[in-house]
């Protein structure tokens, strides 16, 4: 009896997979042999299979329904497993050193078009006539861009190890980092009261942040290789990735604990083992595993578009999102300009980094839980800030000149 349950328990589990891997293994390679972006034909897959577009309440497919209808929740946990993996990878093709010679492009110019970017944003919110504290959050949220998005397609066109790939990711590597005082600024804003204390928190976060980085950078460089050759040698593989992926758990853990990201802590982990002699292999071994979880992470924001919703103020939804994209755009051009960067790579990464990003998505259901953004106008910003990032493959596509260049 209990073993028929634990069947009944597993056959669900099992639907759902024959749908993702369907879409994985099927469809999206269909959509690549018409020359369409993989990612796109993700974000297309998890619009066709959401909730908002056919409802499994109202909806009687028979043993269908088992397969079409996915919790949002559940998918969206496995794709930010995704772009766990996405930054460990990264992490893997750099180094310390690399990352140091990057500064420049990281602190000075990723900064700047999160400053230059976030004021812009915010005083046209603000003309909008939203409240002040609403309007810094969009604006600041909005300055964001996407990491998962930008990386796989900066790596589908080969442009991941080219000049404007690498000035791109030190930018997205910034927004990384100023997500930290992004939501310490918002838990003051749905604190009243503790304005005198907020300075203090600040500093003593971001402190705790650079000792736990550095913490990280120490012990890992001192411990990781010789633990590699003495445990695991070089022969056993599936040892190899199974310490990898420990490395990788253990760190986004770590960050995550100090109000840093996971996704960073991953990507620390990613610079830890490129430092030692099994880089090419871990990356070797766990290249499929991130692509197939990246892919349910482009799913799971396919699924966060609701058709319905659109049909309501379609002109009003488009216009945000293109305005946002304009915005982004026209911004991020001077700041590249200001830091030596001629105008052809600087046109490609404004348009590369104009769409809104995954921490935008969580800037906003963040302060739409802390009472920041009122609802009606928090469920309107999540979906320009999706829609946002449904368009950027189709932007990516029509850039001719980062297209030569990777040719």
């Amino acid at each position: 009896m209990d073993e028929a349950v634990h069947h009944a328990d597993l056959i669900p589990v099992l639907y759902k997979c024959i749908l993702i891997f369907g879409i994985s293994g099927l469809i999206v390679p269909l959509f690549n042999r018409l020359h369409i972006s993989p990612i796109l034909g993700f974000l297309l897959c998890g619009v066709l299979i959401s909730p908002n577009l056919l409802n499994p309440a109202e909806n009687n497919f028979g043993f269908l329904n088992n397969i079409l209808f996915v919790k949002e929740e559940n998918i969206a946990l496995l794709g930010e497993l995704g772009v766990l993996a996405l930054l460990f990878m990264i992490g893997l093709e750099l180094s310390f050193e690399k990352l140091a010679e990057m500064k420049k492009y990281i602190f000075g110019l990723g900064m700047s078009q999160i400053v230059g970017t976030g004021i812009v944003i915010t005083i046209i919110a603000f003309l909008f006539e939203n409240e002040l504290e609403t309007a810094i959050v969009i604006g600041v949220g909005f300055a964001l861009s996407s990491t998962a998005i930008v990386m796989q397609l900066l790596k589908d066109y080969g442009l991941n190890r080219k000049a404007i790939g690498k000035i791109s990711f030190s930018i997205l590597l910034m927004q990384d980092l100023a997500v930290v005082p992004i939501l310490i600024m918002i838990g003051k804003f749905s604190s009243a009261g503790e304005e005198a204390t907020t300075p203090l928190l600040v500093l003593s976060s971001l402190g705790l942040a650079v000792l736990v980085i550095g913490t990280i950078y120490v012990v890992g460089r001192r411990v990781l290789q010789p633990t590699l050759h003495k445990i695991i040698g070089t022969k056993k593989t599936e040892w190899l990735a199974s310490f990898s992926l420990f490395i990788l758990c253990v760190v986004a853990i770590v960050t995550q604990a100090v109000g840093l990201s996971a996704a960073l802590g991953a990507f620390l982990a990613g610079l830890l083992i490129a430092e030692t002699e099994f880089r090419q292999k871990v990356e070797h071994i766990l290249e499929p595993l991130k692509s197939i979880l990246l892919g349910i992470f482009f799913i799971s924001i396919g699924m966060m578009v609701n058709i319905y919703e659109i049909m309501n103020y379609p002109l009003l939804l488009v216009g945000s999102m293109f305005g946002i994209i304009c915005i982004k755009a026209a911004c991020i051009y001077p700041c590249c300009r200001i830091f030596g960067i001629k105008h052809q790579p600087a046109q490609n990464i404004s348009l590369i980094l104009c769409q809104p990003g995954e921490f935008t998505l969580m800037i906003i259901s963040t302060s739409l839980a802390a009472g920041i953004l009122p609802r009606e106008d928090g469920q309107f910003f999540l979906l320009v800030c999706v829609l946002g990032m449904f368009v950027a493959p189709v932007v990516f596509r029509f850039l001719p000149s980062a297209k030569k260049e990777a040719d």
